[in-house]
């Protein structure tokens, strides 16, 4: 074979080498691109579903919404048949609440209620999740818009139990002693005209009571306040004075005007050594 012949045969050689090379190289690309394109278009379903899976999740969160303007006109018209509670940390809530709001950590769930709205700061509807699956199957339950900040900005009032002796709360007060309280309440006639009220725990009630009154501790009185007869003259006591006095100032507030506090209460009643009732 000429050396010339034998040049051309390398070169081609070569030439096929190289085609192979290329044409196996490209079609290993062409796999990989197919491959990648494949698993974006996977990653991209994916992506989606996740999507509409959270936006199935987000549009079974949303809780019904009440406005701060349509709740206080609710609260006015039919206290009754609503139950406000405040989601909020128990120190913000004794700052500041809407009136009549109970608590969640006072909430009773067995007691009956037709509408609950619930009240977080801000109106955030994420920390009532729990709360709502649990109600929202035997009640009407709602999310004020915006939260207590919300109902602040629209000017609505809000009612504390840090009650402070100053000024304005001791003028809402009428203490009477001890003795002017055993002085109405020997008779049943005198029994049945008046309306005598514990606001100790339950527990402190059930050991020892002024004879025929009645136990609405406290941190319930804003819920259970409709229990309060306004046709009878009311008489207020705590454990001390200091107790009687929040008790007086909340009831004033709540609107019972006139009410009796006993100065010093149970305290003194006890220590005078008037009857006490255990029943």
């Amino acid at each position: 074979m000429k050396k010339k012949d034998k040049n051309i045969l390398i070169i081609a050689i070569f030439v096929v080498i190289f085609l192979l090379i290329w044409t196996m190289s490209r079609y290993e690309m062409s796999k990989k691109n197919a491959a990648e394109l494949k698993e974006a278009a996977t990653q991209k379903e994916m992506t989606d579903k996740k999507k509409d899976i959270n936006q199935e999740i987000s549009a079974e969160k949303i809780i019904p919404t009440i406005s701060a303007k349509e709740l206080s006109q609710k609260i006015a018209t039919l206290s009754d048949e609503i139950t406000v509670i405040d989601m909020r940390n128990i120190e913000d809530f004794q700052k500041g609440h809407i009136k009549g709001s109970v608590h969640i950590d006072n909430f009773d769930v067995s007691r009956p209620t037709r509408t609950i709205i619930f009240v977080t700061s801000t109106g955030n509807e994420d920390l009532l999740m729990t709360q709502y699956r649990n109600l929202s199957n035997t009640n009407t339950v709602l999310n004020l818009t915006d939260g207590i900040d919300g109902w602040i900005e629209d000017g609505l009032t809000i009612i504390s139990l840090d009650i402070p002796q100053n000024f304005e709360n001791i003028n809402k007060i009428q203490f009477i002693e001890p003795r002017d309280l055993n002085a109405i309440n020997t008779t049943p006639e005198q029994q049945e005209k008046n309306f005598i009220l514990d606001t100790r725990r339950s527990g402190n009630y059930e050991k020892g009571h002024v004879p025929s009154a009645v136990n609405i501790p406290f941190n319930e009185l804003e819920y259970r306040h409709k229990e309060i007869p306004i046709t009878k003259k009311i008489y207020v006591y705590s454990t001390d004075d200091e107790a009687s006095f929040r008790s007086g100032v909340l009831l004033y507030d709540l609107n019972f005007i006139g009410i009796k506090t006993i100065k010093d209460g149970f305290n003194a009643w006890k220590e005078y050594g008037y009857p006490v009732a255990t029943e």
